[in-house]
């Protein structure tokens, strides 16, 4: 019953609204009411406002996703290593100690730095020129034939030689000069690269650092290779394909040219 009464008081008009709509408009009604009759009708505002619209263009509006991408692509200007490259990764790695990941990756980066102030060029392809150079392709396995060992070589792989690159190039870095690991690291790379360019015409010998464990290396595995076993099945397929190999150099030289103008008619 309270509710209906809510409800019909509610329902009957304001007397004040009622007042102010039956009064006659003010001065400033009027002035409003003639300003909208010279615009002219709705229709009119409404091109007005697609108008506006398509002038206006606020500053942080964005291009369509699908027009990202399509521009030209500009070479860089340095060539500068990513973050995340598995070559620095695995060198940091090697160098952390008790779990201090950002400290090695640190001493990987200061690294990367010195490089490029001794040589002023860009780091990375030295640093990994540095380490294919002190990689070794072979290592000398031991093994025990009754009471006799025997020293087999057998070819590494990949990762195998990068392993032993970077173990060499971080143990020689110690005699270098230098307080730090990252300056005593790079002068050990610059000075590989360096010397192995500036040797390369002179006969193959044994120098500092890593250049010598990778050549102590190898001279072990030469001298021991008659304890590498060659299955006779394999022989044969070897030399077959060193003969076919010869043959097809000798039938794809091209026949010499006889030059029949300086002959007399």
């Amino acid at each position: 019953m309270l509710r209906c009464a809510l409800a019909r008081y509610l329902a009957r008009p304001t007397p004040t609204l009622a007042r102010s709509l039956a009064r006659p408009m003010s001065t400033d009604e009027k002035t409003a009411s003639d300003a909208l009759n010279a615009l002219g009708s709705v229709e009119d505002l409404d091109g007005i406002a697609e108008e506006d619209d398509e002038a206006y263009k606020p500053w942080m509006h964005l291009p369509p996703l699908a027009s990202y991408g399509g521009g030209p692509r500009h070479e860089p200007l340095i060539n500068v290593p990513p973050p995340e490259d598995p070559l620095l990764q695995f060198l940091a790695s090697l160098i952390m100690k008790h779990g201090e990941r950002a400290k090695a990756r640190r001493v990987v980066a200061n690294t990367l730095t010195h490089i490029f102030t001794l040589t002023r060029a860009p780091p990375l392809p030295i640093l990994r020129e540095a380490v294919l150079l002190a990689s070794p392709a072979v290592k000398t396995m031991s093994h025990t034939h009754g009471a006799k060992i025997v020293h087999v070589p057998t070819a590494l792989s990949e990762k195998q030689r990068t392993h032993y690159g970077l173990m060499w190039l971080i143990a020689s870095s110690k005699s270098r000069v230098g307080r730090r690991l990252e300056e005593r690291l790079a002068r050990e790379m610059v000075d590989v690269v360096q010397r192995t360019h500036a040797d390369r015409d002179k006969p193959p010998e044994r120098q500092p650092g890593a250049l010598g464990l990778k050549y102590d290396m190898h001279k072990f595995a030469t001298v021991n290779r008659g304890g590498v076993r060659i299955e006779p099945g394999a022989a044969r397929s070897m030399a077959a394909a060193a003969a076919a190999s010869i043959t097809a150099a000798h039938t794809e030289s091209p026949a010499p040219v006889v030059d029949d103008t300086s002959a007399p008619p």
